[in-house]
């Protein structure tokens, strides 16, 4: 139960957008109200939980930096959007927080399953019934970044089912959670995702054939075979059901390698470019160096309205809008996880694959599913 909260506090954002596609309002945000749940569960637990040295310093760390967005308010040249931009960022604190302060309660492996068991029939819906009628329905295609969201957590699902199969652990739900989210990577188009997964599988392979005795070898290389043939299933199978979505993925991917290779002009990656250079340009004086512009400003510097924007680049997000100062807090904090971490390699994996993500995609303000895997890396 307490991992099952969790999950939904961490995707409220993503179950927020499948509720509006389907013009269904409830009566209270579910961010907010998980959230106080949350609270109310770590107050509770506060009281008879023991921290240890490492995660009171990184919460200290984080709370500092917490603190220091908050004065940047007082200069940030959003005078709106920052204040509900600094709410969003003290739930990336919050969920940060949680797994710490119930380390003895938290298990790991219901978290993992919790969050397979409800993003998985959210990707599976998105890429079958709502992306191939984006462009005919307006609130669905109000939603259209979602597919953003929907790659990235079928390619963390992949990793995590991965772990399972290499622990042996119930196969048969796990090689299907693998096919399906190799289906809904697949057919989402999402780029970063599919190969930053591809990455990460590649990487996980050499380091456990490295480093693990003949009889796990001989595991990993059966695993890896079946994964390639599930993907080459999975391919045919989107294939036949959607060929279109199929041929926007490959046409991405293509777009892509003819744009780094300076043959055509890739919009989202120009896009995204274009934004780094922004935040460089204007950190060309020692006051926005040091202290940046103020939480929520990159939306009013850079298309002039004071609205949710960034520079798809978390590190450039935080100097841009905390400066050097911000950015020195933030990168203390990561420091300390990292180097105190307690999780084995694979949890390191899926830790990195989310990092990575949020150096090309997302924002801050959307990095809940971050910072949880930032303390469960420590604590577990």
């Amino acid at each position: 139960m307490y991992e099952f909260i969790y999950v939904i506090f961490l995707i409220s954002g993503m179950i927020k957008s499948f509720l509006n596609m389907w013009l269904i309002n409830i009566p209270i945000d579910l961010t907010f109200f998980f959230g106080l749940l949350l609270t109310i569960l770590i107050i509770f637990n506060s009281f008879r939980v023991k921290l240890k040295v490492t995660s009171i310093f990184a919460i200290f760390l984080l709370l500092l930096w917490q603190a220091w967005t908050v004065f940047t308010l007082l200069y940030s040249v959003s005078s709106g959007y920052a204040f509900l931009k600094t709410v969003k960022v003290l739930a990336n604190t919050l969920a940060f927080i949680y797994p710490i302060f119930l380390c003895k309660n938290f298990n790991t492996n219901q978290f993992f399953k919790s969050l397979i068991y409800l993003t998985t029939p959210l990707n599976l819906f998105y890429v079958f019934f709502i992306l191939p009628y984006i462009y005919q329905n307006e609130s669905f295609y109000e939603q259209a970044g979602l597919y953003l969201s929907v790659g990235f957590f079928s390619g963390l699902n992949i990793l995590i089912s991965i772990r399972y199969l290499l622990n042996r652990d119930s196969l048969i739900k796990n090689f299907l959670s693998l096919f399906l989210n190799f289906l809904a990577l697949i057919l989402s188009g999402a780029r970063g995702p599919l190969l930053l997964t591809v990455a990460c599988v590649s990487i996980l392979t050499i380091y456990l054939l490295l480093k693990k005795g003949w009889n796990k070898k001989i595991l990993i290389l059966k695993i890896i075979f079946i994964i390639g043939i599930m993907g080459f299933v999975a391919l045919s199978i989107a294939e036949y059901f959607n060929s279109h979505l199929v041929e926007r993925t490959l046409e991405r991917l293509s777009l892509l390698v003819q744009f780094l290779s300076g043959k055509v002009e890739d919009f989202s990656s120009k896009e995204r470019i274009e934004r780094w250079i922004f935040v460089f340009s204007n950190l060309n004086d020692i006051i926005p160096i040091l202290f940046g512009y103020g939480l929520g400003s990159f939306g009013i510097m850079y298309l002039g309205e004071d609205i949710r924007e960034y520079p798809h680049n978390i590190i450039l997000e935080v100097w841009f809008e905390t400066g050097l100062v911000g950015l020195f807090i933030f990168l203390a904090f990561l420091l300390v996880v990292f180097l105190s971490r307690r999780g084995n390699f694979l949890l390191l994996i899926l830790t990195f694959y989310i990092f990575a993500n949020f150096l090309k995609s997302g924002s801050l303000a959307d990095a809940r599913i971050l910072f949880a895997f930032l303390s469960i890396l420590m604590v577990k």
